[in-house]
């Protein structure tokens, strides 16, 4: 029965990438990255519409902003 330990190692840089931030991903907001998901059932036809719209996932996320600052201001003027 031949021996299945790896008798080499595999093949790669030592010391890893010194230039992996040139390549790594930058937040368009230095500080706030968007990095969390948010889902919303939709039905297929509005999600063609919204798909096919240019830049749509910028333009979702300021409706969203939007939203949020009219809730602040309703919360702030009842309370």
């Amino acid at each position: 029965m031949p021996n299945s330990k790896r008798k080499y190692k595999p093949a790669g840089r030592p010391g890893g990438n010194p230039d992996i931030v040139n390549w790594s991903y930058k937040p368009a907001v230095p500080g706030k990255p968007k990095n969390k998901n948010l889902t919303v059932k939709v039905d297929e036809e509005m999600l063609v519409s919204v798909k096919n719209l240019p830049d749509w996932s910028n333009k979702v996320r300021a409706k969203l902003e939007e939203l949020l600052e009219e809730e602040r201001a309703g919360n702030a003027v009842s309370s």
